[in-house]
């Protein structure tokens, strides 16, 4: 028989603490492959995310589809555990495809597949902030820094400040941090925005007004601004934005 050789691509990994990553279990699939004689794959799953997957999708390309059998074009993943702080990712390893062969070419061929893959991603964050005085719209109190989030996308203050007397101005940049692209649609990838959604966004127990901003990426990057009714009293005072 004819030596079939070649590694196995992973698409568009994410391998951060903070998406989804994508690899293969130890040994599933090897490293050489003979014509016509049946293979398997393994993956392995891990979501980082705060939140379970329900939707996750796996396109596989860059091959000649004639010459494989027992191999499906797309596979979907329906239940992936969120990550705990006491367990670590949730993993899943379920997926495993057996008697994949590739035959009918006549010497060598490079199979070397490429898996893309897509889910819904969320972030979490949450920063203790400085609430500006309203005579001076800055900060003169000590505000001890605190900020925690997870997911693809991370969220930067840009600023936080006084409009009038009776209200707060809030402009965050969120920025796609991995490897992946943010899409509208799974596996299309040519738009030149890219849509998001705001869940919720608190400063303190008050929920803001973003209804101005355009919830769309453009290279990677956004601006939300906020409006939220200053309460408290004249001086500067802590408090937590909490964006989902």
């Amino acid at each position: 028989t004819s030596g079939l050789f070649g590694s196995v691509g992973s698409g568009t990994s994410q391998k951060s603490g903070n998406g989804v990553e994508l690899t293969f279990a130890e040994g599933q699939p090897g490293t050489e492959y003979n014509k016509g004689q049946p293979f398997n794959f393994g993956f392995v799953i891990k979501n980082y995310q705060n939140h379970d997957l329900t939707d996750m999708k796996i396109k596989i390309s860059g091959i000649e589809w004639g010459y494989v059998t027992g191999l499906e074009k797309e596979y979907t993943v329906s239940s992936i555990q969120a990550a705990t702080a006491q367990s670590g990712p949730g993993i899943y390893s379920g997926l495993y495809i057996q008697g994949i062969t590739v035959d009918k070419f006549t010497n060598r061929y490079n199979f070397n597949p490429k898996f893309n893959y897509c889910y819904t991603a969320k972030t979490q964050y949450r920063e203790q902030v400085c609430i500006p005085s309203r005579s001076t719209n800055s900060c003169d109190i000590k505000v001890e820094p605190s900020v925690y989030q997870n997911g693809p996308i991370t969220v930067k203050i840009n600023s936080l400040r006084n409009f009038g007397d009776t209200t707060l101005g809030l402009d965050l940049q969120i920025t796609n941090s991995l490897s992946g692209k943010v899409v509208n649609e799974c596996f299309k990838t040519d738009d030149y925005a890219n849509e998001y959604k705001i869940n919720s966004i608190t400063l303190g127990t008050i929920t803001g007004d973003c209804s101005k901003t355009q919830n769309k990426l453009v290279g990677n990057t956004a601006v939300i601004s906020c409006t939220f009714p200053r309460g408290g009293d004249d001086k500067a005072y802590p408090s937590q934005l909490v964006v989902d």
